[in-house]
């Protein structure tokens, strides 16, 4: 954010990841079950190692979020 609004110093990558109804029933697990896949992770880190490298000094907070057809979604914390 912005150094004059509520939001400032905040710092955040937040990927999404769709999958269909159907793709998400070949992973054959329930939603609460659900992991988060170790592609997904390295592309997330991947992104914030390439951030760090412009601005070294950012804290940043990385999450990826999976949305799951129409039947919900689950939030992952990476820090």
């Amino acid at each position: 954010g912005k150094y004059n609004e509520k939001f400032a110093n905040l710092r955040m990558v937040i990927e999404f990841k769709y999958f269909s109804n159907a793709k998400f029933k070949a992973f054959n697990c329930k939603m609460d079950d659900f992991q988060m896949q170790e592609n997904d992770a390295k592309q997330l880190k991947q992104y914030i190692d390439d951030i760090q490298k412009e601005w070294p000094k950012a804290t940043i907070e990385p999450y990826l979020i999976y949305c799951f057809g129409n039947q919900g979604f689950k939030v992952f914390s990476m820090s």
